[in-house]
């Protein structure tokens, strides 16, 4: 399973839980604009629970996470491991 999936499935239940709590909201792959053109899609994105939902979202969220994935190394295993003299 992906990496970026399994930390997705931690990060959303746990701000999903609090969201009455903390008055927000928390969303999967929600667009935002970032400048004239250009859109993100972070994988986690923090908006208040009063705000109006549009496709893309233009003003900036409370939060967004976006996480990295660990590339696999494309040599050979043993060219990946660590040498030591």
């Amino acid at each position: 399973m992906n990496s970026r999936i399994v930390i997705c499935k931690l990060y959303f239940p746990y701000i999903h839980t609090r969201r009455k709590l903390w008055r927000v909201r928390a969303l999967t792959e929600q667009r935002v604009r970032v400048d004239l053109r250009p859109v993100r899609i972070p994988d986690v994105c923090i908006v208040e629970v009063n705000r109006y939902l549009p496709p893309v979202l233009i003003e900036p969220p409370l939060a967004c996470f976006e996480i990295p994935i660990a590339k696999p190394c494309a040599a050979p295993p043993h060219a990946c491991a660590t040498i030591t003299r």
